[in-house]
């Protein structure tokens, strides 16, 4: 790619524009990737923070009703630590109560112990590396992230039988 045409791809309005497409299909690839389902509980989700039972429901046409419950939440904080704020390690599936700032500001003592336990002490720790390190995402990679998350949301709610 020329210079030109690469300077022009990644102007700050690209830029900004990539960014917020990818942080919506990350987010809904990360809330179905956490939804379960079960014949006695139908669908619903655990809280990383507080492991809290959390039923979902559904509206006629299979779409998430109290989808505002549902929120991805980042163990190493996107403004902070850019490097990992699309990395979906560092992103899963909270209670409103545990990750609003009016709240508990991400249960992070409980998100900690619970995120090893979910992922493991080694990928935790290559997640703490990862954050510690600087990188600046440009359009194309962006996009094509945007692309793989919003397959994977797709085929996740699929499988679920629901609506994103």
């Amino acid at each position: 790619m020329k210079t030109k045409q690469y300077k022009k791809l990644n102007n700050a309005t690209a830029l900004k524009k990539a960014h917020k497409k990818c942080k919506l299909w990350c987010h809904k690839y990360v809330r179905v990737r956490d939804i379960k389902w079960s014949k006695g509980n139908g669908y619903y989700f655990i809280c990383i923070a507080c492991g809290k039972f959390f039923p979902i429901a559904l509206y006629q046409d299979k779409s998430i009703y109290n989808g505002r419950n549902l929120q991805a939440s980042h163990y190493f904080n996107a403004d902070k630590f850019g490097s990992v704020e699309y990395d979906v390690v560092n992103l899963n599936l909270s209670c409103e109560r545990c990750n609003s700032p009016r709240g508990l500001h991400g249960n992070k003592e409980n998100y900690h112990t619970n995120l090893i336990i979910k992922v493991g002490q080694k990928a935790f720790d290559e997640l703490k590396r990862r954050a510690h390190k600087t990188y600046k995402f440009d359009v194309i990679e962006l996009e094509q992230m945007t692309d793989d998350f919003k397959l994977k949301a797709k085929l996740r709610a699929n499988e679920l039988q629901i609506k994103i």
